[in-house]
């Protein structure tokens, strides 16, 4: 089994409850922002200046969740590895 984290995107006030999609990417999130390799709270090509805004009421759960995500980079030798 492959453990993917959850991306960042589910504690955002735009994302379209229950789906990929969000005010920024009608079309769907990029893969590159689902997977982390881009932090929208900087610009990102096509997404129409809306940028990452967390939910009112989410930001203790928004620190547990990159406590979790910071532990599943240390775990990882592959990511360390690569720079990830």
């Amino acid at each position: 089994m492959i453990d993917i984290p959850a991306p960042m995107c589910i504690f955002c006030k735009h994302l379209k409850f229950g789906s990929t999609k969000c005010e920024a990417f009608p079309g769907g999130i990029p893969d590159v922002i689902l997977f982390g390799s881009h932090d929208h709270r900087l610009p990102y090509e096509g997404d129409h200046g809306i940028l990452f805004e967390l939910k009112p009421g989410e930001e203790a759960s928004l620190e547990e969740w990159r406590e979790l995500a910071r532990e599943a980079f240390d775990s990882c030798d592959s990511c360390k590895s690569k720079g990830h």
